[in-house]
C-alpha cells in the first residue's frame, strides 16, 4: 500500500502544470516511543514533500510524503527507533492571511532495531498543527501520534521550515 501511495505521489509531482502547489520542508523535534509498557525518547529529524490545493479561499487540502529518522533508543529494552516513512493527507483552514491550522491523518511505516534484528511496523498516523507563511516560505509546528501494530506507539512534537514552489 505504501509503495502505491508513493508511486501516485511521484506521478503527481512529475506533472509540470501542477508544480506551483508543490512544497518541500525540513523538520525535527522530540520523538517519544512507547513499547512493552516502557517509554523512551530522542530527536526526530527528516524531510517532507507534498502537494497542496486551495479550496474556497480559506481552506486547503494537501498530501505529503515524509522520510524521517530518530535517535530514540532504550538501553533497558535494547531497542532503537529507526527510519519512519509516512504519507498523510491534511485539511487546513486559514485563520488569518498568514496563519492556518490543520488536521492530518495517514499511514506510517516505522522500523525498530533490537537484539533480534530489525522489524518494520505499519501504523495509522493522526495529528494537528499550525503554519505561518511569509511569502512562499513557512514555519510550522505540529503534534503527531502514530499507533503501530504490536503495541508500539509514537508521539512527536515537530517544528519545521518549508517552501511552497
Amino acid at each position: 500500500m505504501f509503495r502505491i501511495a508513493l508511486a501516485a505521489a511521484a506521478a503527481l509531482f512529475a506533472t509540470p502544470a501542477l508544480a506551483d502547489n508543490v512544497f518541500a520542508e525540513l523538520h525535527g523535534g522530540y520523538d517519544a516511543v512507547t513499547f512493552g509498557g516502557h517509554a523512551y525518547g530522542g530527536i526526530a529529524y527528516g524531510a517532507g514533500l507534498g502537494y497542496e490545493v486551495t479550496l474556497h479561499g480559506k481552506t486547503y487540502v494537501a498530501v505529503q510524503a515524509n522520510a524521517d529518522g530518530s535517535s530514540a533508543k532504550s538501553s533497558f529494552l535494547k531497542v532503537k527507533s529507526g527510519r519512519d516513512l509516512s504519507v498523510v493527507g491534511k485539511f487546513g483552514l486559514a485563520v488569518t492571511e498568514n496563519i492556518s491550522v490543520y488536521a492530518l491523518a495517514g499511514y506510517s511505516n516505522g522500523r525498530l532495531s533490537g537484539p533480534a534484528g530489525h522489524r518494520s511496523l505499519s501504523g495509522a498516523r493522526v495529528g494537528g498543527g499550525w503554519r505561518y507563511r511569509v511569502g512562499q516560505a513557512y514555519v510550522k509546528g505540529e503534534f503527531v501520534y502514530t499507533n503501530y501494530e504490536s503495541g508500539v506507539a509514537r508521539y512527536q512534537a515537530i517544528a519545521g521550515l518549508g517552501y511552497l514552489f
